[in-house]
């Protein structure tokens, strides 16, 4: 953000929670959000997608993921009581200050979430040649 800030980056994609402060001040301009819903925070900003990139969509999620071999009685306890403490109002409120969506949900939807991003990320991988050096 420094360095966006400053003049050292042309363009970047800074998470719109930090970004929103020099929108609203007129130091940075924003192009549009990555993800596939317009953000509550800024809705008048497009999403990539429609500014013309239809098939663009890019977010940042997280999530609990523990040891392998867990016990399944343990894995739906703790998906239990993340899913309530997500649906409490309070924690909704604070998480879309910050421009993130309380999503919950089964554990089978979560390893359905990460395999579609790695198989979304593996084929970008591949197209572009990217490789580590």
């Amino acid at each position: 953000m420094i360095d966006l800030l400053s003049g050292q980056l042309q363009l970047s994609f800074p998470a719109l929670s930090g970004a929103i402060p020099h929108i609203k001040t007129g130091k940075l301009i924003a192009l549009g959000v990555t993800t596939r819903k317009r953000s509550a925070l800024l809705p008048a900003l497009p999403t990539i997608a429609e500014s013309g990139m239809a098939a663009y969509e890019a977010s940042s999620w997280f999530g609990v993921i523990g040891p392998a071999g867990m016990p399944k009685q343990v894995v739906l306890k703790l998906s239990e009581v993340i899913n309530r403490i997500l649906k409490d109002p309070d924690v909704r409120e604070t998480l879309a200050r910050q421009g993130a969506d309380a999503v919950g949900g089964s554990p089978e939807d979560f390893a359905a979430t990460i395999s579609a991003e790695i198989a979304k990320w593996k084929k970008l991988v591949a197209s572009a040649r990217i490789k580590v050096e």
